[in-house]
């Protein structure tokens, strides 16, 4: 079976619109995403609101972004697999809870570093017979 018809057919079993870009150009996509008004054979790069450059160099993994779609703005997942670029679009609140998990993955990185260099300190701070750095 070709694999662009394998591609299809899975797109189909999504409920939420997705679509398939090869070369920048979207391929197929569901019946849901044409309710969004897109079409084969348009270019992804006008829909881009959000992480234009990130998805230029996706070359693995996925990103999360925002589409400027013709019903409105939606945020969508991006996944890159054998040359294609998938794309998920978000519904309603699990979009926004999914932005949300991501923002607050990005205040805890740092807060971990900072507990992590404080948890190898604490040991020698208690051992130390220096008060000025038992105070520190």
């Amino acid at each position: 079976m070709d694999n662009q018809i394998i591609k299809t057919e899975m797109l189909a079993l999504l409920a939420v619109p997705a679509f398939i870009v090869e070369n920048g150009i979207i391929r197929s996509l569901n019946s849901a995403a044409r309710g969004a008004l897109l079409s084969p054979g348009e270019p992804v790069e006008p829909y881009l609101a959000t992480g234009m450059e990130e998805y230029r160099s996706l070359r693995e993994g996925s990103l999360f972004l925002t589409l400027e779609l013709p019903i409105g703005r939606r945020q969508a997942s991006v996944y890159y697999q054998q040359g294609v670029h998938l794309f998920v679009v978000e519904r309603g609140v699990k979009a926004e809870l999914h932005l949300l998990s991501l923002v607050a993955q990005k205040l805890r990185e740092p807060l971990n570093d900072i507990m992590a260099v404080a948890d190898q300190m604490f040991p020698e701070l208690l051992d130390s017979e220096d008060p000025d750095r038992q105070r520190q």
